[in-house]
């Protein structure tokens, strides 16, 4: 991920082409964060999420589990586009409620402990943009954090193990509306063009200084930090969604070694190189004195292996 990180933005040549959709780094740090950072989701999205599927009806629990009061706050739903709503008269209750969800979700964000690993990486790529593009740094956090994290792990919660079965479409539009209100947050960016949505400017504004803090220490390593796994009790990923997501990069190296030392001996990095083969060849990716020049179907990504992602699954890792 350090050195996919030092290829893209080595070449980068207008802000544009920073980072885009389909860029291989964006695609293993997806799988990534499924490897280690989970529990930070359960953390952060477990009560929204719990809330979100109680409204919308995507479960139900019975009496004896259901440990959460009906009051006046109580949410009935999330809805803020008036020519959704059955009636009209819930659309400024509902605008409270979305703006509730969203103001409750980030204030957990920045109370819990943001994972170490994931932190060293967003460390990375924050110092290696200020090199380049130095009004993008926290741009190009958000895009990591909340665009391929945490907002994708409120579209597809099923996709992080958070649920077993993916959202029904009355839940997935109530998912993506607060994933939109968190994302506008992120990038710092207020809503023009969806009309419905300008009234969750103000949380915007609001926030946007608290969430520039937020973005800076998540992409700032302590060096006092420890990199130990911390306990997370009963915080465990479902079955099977770590294998896919280390069987996924490992194709994705073993696709991509040829590449890896091209671009080295492009920019004279033959120490990085070492270092990066070295790694391959305990993987058991490359073997000792196997040329990487020889391998074929070397390219960025396969579609085969890739799989596009879309709503937050690959079609890689489901065949996995």
């Amino acid at each position: 991920l350090d050195y996919g990180a030092h290829i893209e933005i080595g070449r980068a040549t207008q802000e544009s082409s920073l980072f885009r959709e389909d860029s291989p780094l964006a695609a293993l740090w997806q799988s990534y964060v499924r490897l280690v950072g989970i529990p930070y989701l359960w953390k952060v999205l477990s009560l929204t999420l719990y809330n979100i599927a109680q409204v919308s009806g995507h479960f139900k629990l019975s009496e004896s589990e259901d440990v959460v009061s009906s009051s006046m706050l109580t949410p009935t739903s999330y809805e803020v586009d008036k020519n959704k709503l059955l009636v009209a008269d819930e659309y400024f209750v509902n605008i409270l409620h979305l703006k509730l969800a969203a103001q409750s979700t980030f204030h957990k964000l920045c109370q819990v402990p943001f994972p170490v690993k994931l932190k060293r990486f967003l460390a990375t790529i924050r110092e290696k943009t200020v090199v380049n593009f130095p009004e993008l740094a926290n741009g190009v956090v958000a895009n990591f954090t909340f665009l391929r994290y945490i907002c994708l792990a409120i579209t597809t919660p099923n996709a992080f193990g958070l649920w077993k079965d993916p959202p029904n479409s009355e839940t997935l539009r109530f998912l993506v509306l607060l994933s939109k209100v968190l994302q506008n947050l992120g990038f710092g960016v207020e809503f023009e063009k969806e009309g419905y949505m300008q009234n969750m400017n103000d949380f915007i504004i609001q926030n946007r200084d608290a969430m520039n803090s937020y973005l800076e220490s998540i992409s700032t390593q302590d060096e006092e930090e420890d990199d130990e796994e911390e306990s997370d009790g009963n915080i465990v990923a479902r079955e099977g969604i770590k294998d896919n997501c280390v069987k996924w990069m490992y194709s994705q190296m073993w696709l991509n070694k040829g590449v890896l030392k091209r671009e080295c001996e492009k920019k004279m990095d033959r120490e990085v190189w070492k270092q990066v083969r070295m790694e391959l060849e305990n993987m058991g990716i490359m073997k000792a004195g196997e040329s990487s020049d020889s391998v074929s179907g070397c390219s960025s990504t396969t579609r085969s292996a890739r799989g596009r992602s879309r709503g937050g699954s690959t079609e890689a890792m489901d065949g996995l």
